[in-house]
């Protein structure tokens, strides 16, 4: 038991502080927002007015952080507004019609200022509502249809103030409804479809009363559900998807009852989820996009909080874990696909992208935390050293995009500096020299993509300019000329997406035309030829996504065809008998995502399922042979979310967020321990780690605290434990906050089958326990003494956080 008395921080008597930062998660039409227990603003999913917020009008599959210290945020059809914890509003995105409040009708890529005093705020199709900490309403936007209040149908490009006494609000597309703090249920605006619940289908220009005793509300598309203080739900407006779940698919004039026992509810476009009381999750109407429910249907349990937009949800459960469902044409589920699911998948669990290089590998965390394995000959893990790495090392954290060259790593952060180590002998680290970096250096700023080629690198900025440098023997920089070159060099605009091969580049601009440039011995350009360009030549259009090869390419149009050219030699191209094609050829059809090795392709399905073709030499297709093939063969289930390809090996992330790896493994690139080659995909091995991230000093405010058992020891039975120490007693956190420990019954914040979890750690004034440190750990075992005891033994915990 020494261990207890090395530990330090906290006394159960310290009084819990209110907990500053509600995580808060909003779906709009086609994209979503999620704020994080310590004030982070995430978003991701369709981005074509700059709804993002990133700056930049590039879809976005997987979450991505625009900011901190949030409070609260909405989304609505092509916008979003939020409010930080010291009230002041923020909005950015699409705004034709003045819904973003800054007084123009001027779209936003970033967060724009609108005011200060806000308490909470809710958006439309095209209109805003906000509630001030006074209690006075305010809106602005569009107000054909009165949906504004102010007794006219006049837009207004700046707030507006149409009452006061209000506590909360919704907005529907076209109309408003509003709680007061009396309980008295408003509403005006549209009504073709009774949405307002008078009885009518009157449009009203401002407020009218339709009801009391309401506690919450929420507005669809052109509906209205409510719950009242006692717990009963009820609901009213347009009714053809059964989104009011009475049953039928009869529109109601006024609210009927719909059941009791809720305690939160949120409307879509053609359906609505609610969760009650007790946690349990219930959904009706057209939730997934393919069932019509007519009555409320429990699809889930531990739920906390739940968000919809126009054909999705998002739901957050107890433990903080994000889960999403229905239409994810846009990215919107933030799973790194684009495939619709009918039951909800985890958002933010595990591994959220992965990069193989020749030898060595690279992926990213939810939490943005860098790892690295395999060769490290030339410092390309990054990790100061040049030792080779057959388990999962830790960079550094705060990146969002990887790429893993030949010999070298280049990557980006949060902020968009972009940062790359490794081999540099023909510059491709774009530092300016040629000696190369046993760890991250930083190039640059303002970048939103890079990619890794075998000897130089290429990177789109967030203004849409592309750039690069290194090796330019065959002109792959696309400057014009041969001369490799140290630094980062300009060589067009208007880029959305680059890939790099051994000796070629391939990108896509924003329009969806397709250029390419570099060494075309094979017709890898595929411009009909076989001649080296120097610059930029444009082979064709309506392409999303590329991937290039050493010697072959491939590309996925907008409607999912496959399309493949360049060296065939050993059936890398798929389902094409030539040895080469000096053109664009299609191969197959339904795909999400695709990647290319040296001499092989792996590619994702839009229903999942991983395929792949071309070399298996090293068992890199994962089938458990080492036959090459030509026609495409799927490798395991319709499980997989993001794939990888190297030299000789691929790198996989499956939905569930864990990762998995085949093929050659002489530098440990697997990451499954050893060195010896995988035929079949094996589980990669990541160490035991845990974080911990505040807004602040861990004083009256909240922490975030984050766990991930070792790979091996996912799934097992077990407990997790947040420990500290205060004048000489050990006290641990959990669900009923800090407390003594005890030996036969250790208090742990998770009990059972062990995960990934992160929990929200509140304090109370730790000023007097400065210098204190926070310690995370866990144990297997059947109860939570005997994993107490399983950790001790074993060492297994960490210190993530000093208070200060």
């Amino acid at each position: 038991m020494r261990w207890l008395l090395a530990l330090s921080l906290l006394a159960v008597a310290v009084p819990a502080a209110a907990d500053t930062f509600k995580p808060t998660i909003a779906a709009g039409y086609g994209h979503s927002a999620v704020i994080r227990p310590d004030g982070s603003l995430w978003t991701w999913g369709l981005n074509s007015y700059g709804q993002l917020g990133d700056g930049t009008t590039i879809d976005r599959s997987e979450p991505l952080q625009v900011g901190s210290g949030y409070a609260q945020v909405a989304t609505g059809d092509h916008y979003t507004v939020a409010i930080k914890i010291d009230g002041s509003l923020w909005a950015w995105g699409g705004n034709y019609a003045g819904q973003l409040g800054d007084g123009s009708t001027t779209s936003r890529g970033t967060p724009a200022q609108i005011g200060s005093g806000y308490a909470q705020v809710v958006a439309g199709a095209g209109h805003t509502v906000a509630i001030k900490t006074d209690g006075t309403l305010w809106a602005w936007g569009l107000n054909s249809s009165g949906q504004l209040g102010d007794g006219s149908s006049t837009t207004r490009l700046k707030p507006v103030q149409v009452g006061s006494g209000y506590a909360t609000i919704a907005a529907g597309s076209n109309h408003t409804v509003a709680i007061k703090i009396d309980g008295t249920l408003w509403a005006w605006g549209l009504n073709s479809s009774g949405q307002l619940g008078d009885g009518s289908s009157t449009t009203r220009l401002k407020p009218v009363q339709v009801g009391s005793g309401y506690a919450t509300i929420a507005a669809g598309s052109n509906h209205t559900v409510a719950i009242k203080v006692d717990g009963s739900l009820w609901a009213w407006g347009l009714n053809g998807d059964g989104q009011l779940g009475d049953g039928s698919t009869a529109k109601r004039l006024m609210a009927v009852q719909i059941g009791s026992g809720y305690a939160q509810v949120v409307a879509g476009v053609g359906h609505t989820v609610a969760i009650k009381t007790d946690g349990s999750l219930w959904e009706w109407g057209l939730g997934d996009g393919s069932t019509n429910r007519l009555t409320p249907v429990q699809i889930g349990s531990g739920y906390s909080q739940v968000a919809t937009g126009g054909f999705h949800s998002v739901a957050m459960k107890v433990d903080g874990s994000l889960w999403a469902w229905g239409g994810n044409r846009d990215g919107q589920l933030g799973d790194g696909r684009i495939l619709r699911q009918t039951r909800p998948v985890r958002i933010g669990s595990g591994y959220v992208q992965v990069s193989a290089g020749n030898s060595h590998a690279v992926a990213i965390k939810t939490d943005g935390s860098l790892w690295a394995w395999g060769d490290n000959s030339s410092g390309q893990l990054g990790d100061s050293s040049t030792t080779d790495r057959s388990n999962p090392v830790q960079i550094g954290g705060g990146f969002v995009q990887v790429s893993a060259g030949y010999e070298h790593t280049v990557a980006i952060k949060v902020d968009g500096s972009l940062w790359a180590w490794g081999s540099n002998g023909d510059g491709q680290l774009g530092d300016g020299g040629t000696s190369n970096c046993l760890v991250p250096v930083q190039i640059g700023s303002g970048y939103s993509q890079v990619a890794a080629g075998g000897f130089h690198t290429v990177a789109v900025k967030t203004d849409g300019t592309l750039w690069a440098w290194g090796y330019n023997y065959y002109g792959q920089l696309g400057d014009g000329g041969n001369a490799k070159r140290k630094r980062p060099v300009l060589i067009g605009s208007g880029f959305a997406k680059v890939a790099a091969g051994y000796g070629h580049t391939v990108a896509i601009k924003t329009d969806g035309s397709l250029w390419v440039w570099g060494l075309n011995d094979f017709g890898q350009l595929g411009d009909g030829s076989t001649i080296d360009r120097t610059v930029p030549i444009q082979i064709g259009s309506g392409y999303t996504q590329v991937a290039a090869g050493e010697n072959h390419t491939v590309a996925i149009k907008a409607d999912g065809s496959l399309w493949a050219w360049g060296s065939n030699e050993v059936g890398q191209l798929g389902n094409v008998r030539e040895l080469k094609r000096t053109a664009p050829v299609q191969t197959d059809s339904g795909y999400a995502q695709v990647r290319a090795g040296s001499f092989h392709t792996v590619a994702i399905k839009t229903d999942g399922g991983l395929w792949a073709w071309g070399s298996d030499w090293s068992g890199q297709l994962g089938d458990g042979r080492t036959i090459k093939r030509m026609p495409p063969v799927q490798i395991g289930n319709n499980n997989y979310a993001q794939v990888a390809a190297g030299d000789s090996h691929t790198v996989t992330i499956k939905t569930d967020g864990s990762l998995w790896a085949s093929g050659s493994n002489y530098s440990g690139q697997l990451g499954v321990g050893g060195t010896l080659q995988r035929l079949s995909p094996g589980q990669v091995n990541f160490p035991f780690s845990a974080s911990a991230r505040t807004n602040s000093p861990f004083t009256h405010e909240t922490m975030t605290v984050s766990l991930s058992p070792a790979s091996a020891d996912q799934s097992k039975r077990g407990a997790a434990f947040i420990a500290a120490l205060f004048n000489g007693s050990a006290y641990l956190y959990g669900p009923a906050g800090w407390g003594l420990y005890s030996a036969t019954a250790p208090q742990a914040f998770r009990d059972g089958s062990l995960t990934q979890a992160e929990v929200t750690v509140l304090s109370g004034d730790l000023t007097a326990f400065a210098g204190t440190q926070l310690l995370v750990g866990y144990g297997l075992g059947n109860s939570a003494s005997e994993s107490f005891a399983e950790m001790l033994s074993q060492k297994r915990y960490l210190p993530v956080y000093t208070i200060r």
